[in-house]
């Protein structure tokens, strides 16, 4: 905590105008949203249990609360004993063979299953401020391809959400995902922080050009693979959510002199014992 306490006081300027920034935000239109299909259906899971008989179905459910707050996207992360390997794992997630699978067995995550509660709240915001307009919410679905039961899920939220917001899909890595389209957004919910972040257009558009410092970003907990594997020899517990958090802050406090940043973890809900 002495290092947070540290870097905090050395960048106070750079906190100071983040604040300053999240409140100058209260009741700003929200006119488009960014959302990741893994993050409403988590599409890793989903591969897993297409995957699997009834015996590795139970393993994925024994371990599914560490799972929901892994500290990155990997599938065998905290299911080592998985009969597929990490690696093979990622060729079939990315293969379009596999993309219908893939989505007819994801689960829904809390996100999807309060989704209504979001999609109203900024409809209200949007009342409050004066926008009319319905919410444009784009959903990608990389690096599934777009099957018809996704269309089919499109064409319901579009019924279902008919008076409030409007949706398209589209099929694209976030790495060249276009500055333009970036800064378009109200709201992003970015699956994999880490990785459109490396080498990629959204670096320089959120950190070199600073053109999202209005926009509100969530993203699952994730961090770098070289910091994850010092926590881990230094012992830390890794399955605290407490301690996920504060691990955390840091990150959190510093992408959000960019941007209005937080880590969620998006969670499959787990069965009741």
């Amino acid at each position: 905590m002495s290092d947070l306490s540290e870097f905090i006081t050395k960048h106070e300027k750079l906190f100071n105008k983040a604040n300053m920034s999240i409140v100058e935000s209260a009741f700003k239109k929200v006119k488009s949203i960014y959302i990741d299909l893994a993050l409403l259906k988590d599409t890793r899971m989903g591969l897993m249990v297409s995957l699997s008989d009834k015996s590795e179905l139970q393993y994925l459910i024994q371990h599914l609360p560490e799972y929901n707050i892994r500290l990155n996207r990997k599938f065998t992360e905290v299911y080592p004993k998985f009969k597929v390997d990490e690696n093979t794992l990622n060729k079939y997630y990315h293969d379009p063979a596999y993309s219908e699978r893939i989505f007819d067995y994801s689960p829904d995550t809390d996100f999807s299953i309060n989704f209504e509660d979001l999609i109203t709240m900024y409809s209200m915001e949007n009342d409050r401020s004066g926008y009319t307009e319905k919410i444009s919410i784009t959903i990608n679905t990389f690096p599934l391809q777009i099957t018809d039961n996704i269309k089919l899920f499109i064409s319901i939220l579009n019924k279902y959400y008919a008076g409030k917001a409007v949706f398209n899909v589209i099929c694209t890595d976030p790495k060249v995902i276009a500055e333009h389209s970036w800064t378009s957004y109200s709201v992003l919910c970015i699956d994999d922080i880490e990785y459109a972040l490396t080498d990629s257009i959204f670096y320089k558009t959120l950190f070199e050009k600073q053109r999202l410092t209005n926009t509100v970003i969530f993203a699952p907990y994730c961090c770098n693979e070289t910091i994850l594997d010092k926590w881990k020899q230094y012992k830390i517990n890794l399955t605290d959510k407490k301690t996920i958090s504060e691990l955390l802050k840091v990150t959190e406090y510093a992408l959000s002199a960019f941007c209005y940043f937080s880590f969620i973890p998006f969670q499959i809900p787990v069965p009741q014992e």
